[in-house]
């Protein structure tokens, strides 16, 4: 159902998301909140956010430039490069190889070089 809410600023009524599903786990009595197109879900309200807007029912994005791995987010190819490819720093050479296989034409070398450097800040020290 689309309800509609008054934007008090414009004075005009724009569209509204149904509030997500909120469910109990049986086992934890633990909250969780459910995608009401595909039944996926989470613990946190803003994961359910995230991933109505960058992953329900959407082709991954973003491909990994050593392999065959697709991600639909930036943020999990980042992590993906960092555990498998032990790439802890990224290079402008490397922001231009994410971009050049990413299908978003939005995203500029600065966009990714930021979201990169928010998400690998440092290498792991040894233990």
């Amino acid at each position: 159902m689309m309800l509609l809410r008054e934007n008090l600023t414009l004075g005009v009524k724009e569209p509204k998301l149904d509030p997500p599903e909120i469910h109990y786990s049986p086992l934890t009595e633990e909250k969780t909140y459910a995608c009401s197109d595909c039944g996926k879900t989470y613990k946190v309200k803003s994961s359910l956010s995230n991933h109505r807007k960058w992953e329900c029912g959407k082709e991954p994005r973003f491909k990994c430039p050593y392999c065959e791995y697709k991600a639909k987010q930036k943020v999990h190819l980042i992590r993906h490069l960092r555990k498998l490819h032990k790439v802890f720093s990224i290079d402008s050479e490397l922001n231009k190889k994410i971009l050049n296989n990413c299908s978003n034409d939005g995203d500029t070398v600065d966009n990714v070089d930021s979201d990169i450097k928010n998400e690998i800040k440092s290498e792991p020290s040894a233990s």
